[in-house]
């Protein structure tokens, strides 16, 4: 006979997790911990709507916000410029400090300082801290004599006299760049509502357009007279809106980008408009808009459709039309 063999022994088990012992405590009461999600959802229900009055939109910073009363010190104290563009380099064969990265860099920026706005330009060569830790990114600091809001103005001569030299690759970055691609969006927008506003003027419409920005606005006006329109565009804040300077609309054509146009239903009078096309991107804000001017402002959602104009995504168009 053979040896005799040892039945074999269970491996021990690791001790369960903290959270592995927490979901087989929320498996086993499955029914109490949705039944809780139930009542709190209920509880917390009247308070969404409450949301838009909560939630205002802001901007990039406050005045009254610590960070900002400290840069205005600066500004005023020691001459710190408001604004600065960073002109950024980068190459993957050469590195900061090498004759050949510094040659190149210098050759993209010579032309800078005469460049509009630019008050002054803080070199990496002078600054240590503008080169990254593997020496193959580094920026110089082009200061501007323009406030934060009006620094996108500076962007084309700054982009005019920067040289892309090899190996490097020369790209702007910093607020004003960010700026600048915020306001292309924006006039993005601009003409999509040209698009709709300019054609209804065609047809004899008497069309005003509300915008929230200044420049959007002069853009409108010059198109419109480019075109031998007439049409009134003013500047409004959409999100404190005034409309009765305007006088009475029988019509209005709402184009809101995704976050909705709450604080504009709110504001219609109960007299005017009595018809609203809504032109929406974002369903959601839609539907809560939707609410307010049927529940509230006395609409009715008369139709509604939606276009398919993102394929191969969730996003789609839906324009409804409220009457009263």
């Amino acid at each position: 006979m053979g040896p005799r063999q040892e039945p074999a022994r269970p491996l021990a088990r690791p001790s369960a997790s903290r959270f592995e012992r927490l979901g087989r405590w929320a498996v086993r009461r499955r029914f109490w911990v949705v039944g809780a999600w139930v009542l709190l959802l209920a509880a917390a229900a009247p308070l969404a709507a409450r949301t838009p009055d909560a939630l205002r939109a802001g901007g990039f910073i406050l005045d009254e916000l610590e960070s900002a009363r400290a840069k205005a010190l600066l500004e005023d104290e020691i001459g710190v410029p408001p604004a600065a563009v960073v002109v950024v380099f980068h190459s993957e064969s050469v590195l900061a400090g090498s004759v050949e990265f510094e040659a190149a860099a210098a050759a993209a920026v010579q032309d800078l300082a005469g460049a509009p706005y630019v008050s002054g330009i803080l070199s990496h060569a002078i600054a240590p801290r503008q080169v990254s830790a593997d020496g193959r990114t580094a920026y110089d600091i082009a200061f501007l004599d323009l406030s934060p809001d009006d620094s996108p103005l500076a962007l084309p001569g700054i982009r005019a006299r920067i040289r892309q030299v090899p190996p490097l690759e020369v790209g702007l970055a910093g607020g004003p760049a960010f700026y600048g691609d915020v306001q292309e969006v924006s006039e993005a927008d601009l003409r999509r509502s040209e698009l709709i506003s300019l054609p209804l003027a065609t047809r004899g419409a008497q069309v005003i357009g509300l915008e929230g920005s200044k420049a959007l606005v002069e853009r409108a006006r010059q198109n419109a007279l480019a075109n031998g329109l007439t049409a009134q565009f003013e500047v409004v804040n959409l999100f404190e809106p005034n409309l009765a300077p305007y006088g009475a609309f029988d019509k209005l054509l709402l184009d809101p980008p995704r976050d909705g146009a709450i604080e504009l239903v709110k504001a219609l009078p109960e007299a005017w408009p009595k018809r609203i096309v809504y032109v929406s991107c974002d369903a959601a804000t839609l539907a809560r808009d939707a609410g307010v001017l049927v529940n509230t402002k006395g609409f009715r959602l008369a139709a509604a459709g939606v276009v398919n104009m993102f394929p191969h995504t969730a996003h789609v168009e839906s324009v409804a039309l409220f009457e009263r």
